[in-house]
């Protein structure tokens, strides 16, 4: 049993890099509900800030396929297509909103001087 278990552990570990990018969506106007067409291949909800804006929305990309999400701010209603594919995942809207992913690396930056090379050149 723990060699089953061993190996299993040792066989799905490695699929959660596999696993898609969380979505963070930003509007001018505050979000009064959202909802998705398929919460199996999209789930969403909104986030309240510290501040009590209510202008933020995750979006948490579960599964490959397509689904419409919902959002209906106080003076109008947004419907966003969403294409979910291995590669990446495809949001379709207007204007209406920003949208960045939430799991993206920082650029790597190096701070000091790379070494010099003692002896190497004579």
């Amino acid at each position: 049993m723990k060699k089953l278990i061993l190996i299993l552990s040792i066989i799905l570990i490695p699929l959660q890099a596999c696993a898609f990018e969380d979505y963070i969506f930003t509007s001018d106007s505050p979000v009064k509900s959202v909802s998705s067409s398929d919460e199996s291949i999209v789930s969403v909800l909104p986030f309240f800030t510290i501040d009590n804006n209510k202008d933020t929305i995750i979006v948490k990309v579960k599964r490959e396929g397509n689904a419409e999400i919902t959002v209906k701010l106080y003076d109008k209603d947004i419907v966003l297509k969403v294409q979910v594919t291995p590669d990446k995942t495809i949001f379709t809207n207007g204007d209406d909103f920003v949208f960045f992913p939430l799991d993206t690396p920082d650029e790597p930056v190096e701070i000091l001087p790379p070494p010099d090379i003692r002896g190497g050149d004579k």
